[in-house]
């Protein structure tokens, strides 16, 4: 047999416009529900997630090697560099610098603070669990806001799913962005704003007992894994306390997840269908 080596560890891993693009991604969410909304990924040549999962129980010197993904050869990138030579005219004469514009405060328009909340992924796979992170966002006009928020999540497995037992210690990691615009009534605010965004997601995971794997090269033993994912959504937040310093509000989010083909390691993703999810979460923002 092939000597075996370890896998290196995964990195880690306006007005008009706002209701059209809103009503667009509220028809894509409502079409998919909170339920399994398409088939597996398309079969290739590796073996599946679900395999691994099952192999990954057994001791790796009982295990039956499992053939994921060849890996791709590292491309080559050439960096140009381009110097200009200008000769400066000694004999120009002045030119009158405009007035200085006002000063404004360091980060005028900006606010920062700390977001949580939980959720529930339609399908067989995760089972409801909670997040939270740092809220970082901007002003750009009055009444909206344009907001990233950088979560993780302890996930959890359903017990259907056959998965629990096999990966271990599975953590999300997501940047949500997103937009929103708060409604008004005889140009006063409401307490209301519809939004919408995208989220962008790492799912991670240690192998049980790790996985012999084949990629074409001799057998190797893979250690963790992970998949990405990204969700258009759609909701709206509510306005719970404003002030000068203080901000404290919930969003109510709803959307679709899209996994990839493969995971890192290479295996055929047969274990995380596309699937909706509802999310609740509540916010606190300290305005700059």
């Amino acid at each position: 047999m092939s000597r075996t080596r370890s896998a290196a560890p995964a990195p880690p891993r306006l007005r008009r416009a706002i209701p059209l693009l809103i009503s667009l991604l509220a028809a894509l969410s409502l079409t998919s529900g909170c339920a399994s909304l398409a088939p597996s990924p398309p079969r290739s040549g590796a073996d599946g997630l679900r395999a691994a999962a099952e192999e990954t129980k057994k001791r790796p010197e009982d295990q039956k090697p499992l053939v994921v993904r060849p890996r791709p050869e590292p491309s080559e990138v050439s960096n140009t560099v381009v110097v200009v030579d200008r000769e400066a005219d000694v004999d120009a004469e002045p030119v009158e610098e405009p007035p200085a514009a006002p000063r404004h405060r360091l980060l005028q328009g900006w606010h920062a603070g700390l977001v949580g909340g939980t959720g529930t992924v339609g399908g067989p796979t995760f089972a409801p669990a909670g997040e939270f992170g740092l809220k970082i966002g901007m002003t750009p006009s009055r009444g909206s806001s344009l907001d990233l928020d950088l979560l993780t999540a302890i996930q959890r497995f359903q017990a259907g799913s056959g998965l629990v037992g096999s990966f271990e210690e599975p953590i999300e990691f997501a940047a949500d962005l997103s937009f929103r615009h708060q409604l008004t009534r005889d140009g006063r605010p409401l307490a209301i704003a519809p939004l919408a965004g995208m989220r962008f997601a790492t799912e991670t995971w240690n192998y049980r007992h790790g996985v012999v794997a084949d990629d074409g090269s001799g057998l190797w033993l893979i250690q963790d894994d992970m998949m990405d994912s990204y969700s258009p959504y759609v909701g709206f937040g509510l306005t719970l306390h404003d002030s000068r310093r203080f901000r404290l509000g919930a969003a109510v989010k709803t959307g679709v997840s899209f996994y990839d083909a493969h995971s890192y390691q290479g295996f055929r993703n047969d274990a995380f269908p596309t699937s909706g999810f509802v999310q609740v979460q509540l916010e606190t923002s300290f305005p700059f």
